[in-house]
């Protein structure tokens, strides 16, 4: 399997390596939620320069849930949001999942376990 988590952004790649990018992102997270967001970043900065929005949502969906894996909420919730609409105008029910997911996680997190688990409960749903 080729990797992409070294190419620069001026190596010409197209929607299928930056969604290979991204899978690597998500399988590095386990080991590294830092380099994972670094790679999603990096992913994101890609999409946006080709206008390629399934990388463009993916990428802000996949920054939700590392920074929510951080601890950091604000973020998780502002990158959550920003995939959300795209995800639910376009029908993308696994992205519309992992985005239930991080909201979840932040507000059980967050001592606001009832809305949390409904949130939980909706991303199972999907």
């Amino acid at each position: 399997m080729q990797k992409l988590a070294h190419f620069s952004s001026s190596s010409i790649i197209g929607h299928d390596e930056i969604d290979l990018l991204l899978k690597e992102a998500f399988d590095t997270q386990v080991r590294d939620v830092k380099e994972a967001r670094n790679m999603a970043e990096k992913a994101l900065k890609l999409s946006e320069s080709i206008e390629y929005e399934k990388g463009i949502t993916y990428a802000y969906s996949y920054l939700g849930f590392f920074w929510m894996i951080g601890s950091e909420y604000k973020k998780s919730l502002e990158y959550a949001r920003l995939s959300n609409g795209i995800f639910e105008a376009i029908g993308d029910k696994l992205g519309m999942a992992l985005v239930a997911f991080t909201v979840g996680s932040v507000h059980y997190k967050t001592d606001e376990t009832h809305l949390g688990l409904k949130y939980l409960l909706n991303s199972l749903e999907l």
